[in-house]
């Protein structure tokens, strides 16, 4: 897969607003719903179910997202997250390796994003 983030952005977006054309709402939200028995992972307060990790607690993080937002991130540097609740959709590309997909980077783009609402 290539792209751009303009393009990732675009698919988030779709995504958020009900899958249009990609996929349908009913595959969107089962791609997002967390149940008992999902993954746990290594953050607490987040799930991990069939699609991408969810916030379930905020609470449990300390951070300004919404519960229900989705996050993933990749090993090469890239990280996004939709907070359907704030109608907020965030992509970063870097090849800044691990720090691009968790840790100091993404979190203080993640705080600007919020700060900017």
């Amino acid at each position: 897969m290539s792209g751009t983030a303009a393009d990732f952005l675009r698919l988030l977006e779709a995504l958020r607003n009900g899958g249009a054309p990609v996929l349908s709402e009913a595959s969107v939200k089962l791609l997002g719903t967390a149940k008992p028995g999902d993954f746990d992972i290594f953050i607490p307060g987040w799930k991990w179910p069939l699609g991408w990790s969810v916030l379930l607690d905020p609470s449990q993080t300390g951070t300004p997202q919404s519960a229900g937002t989705w996050r993933w991130g990749g090993v090469y540097g890239n990280s996004w997250f939709v907070d359907p609740a704030r109608q907020l959709s965030v992509v970063l590309l870097t090849n800044t390796a691990i720090a691009g997909m968790i840790g100091a980077l993404p979190d203080a783009i993640r705080d600007a994003a919020y700060g900017a609402l």
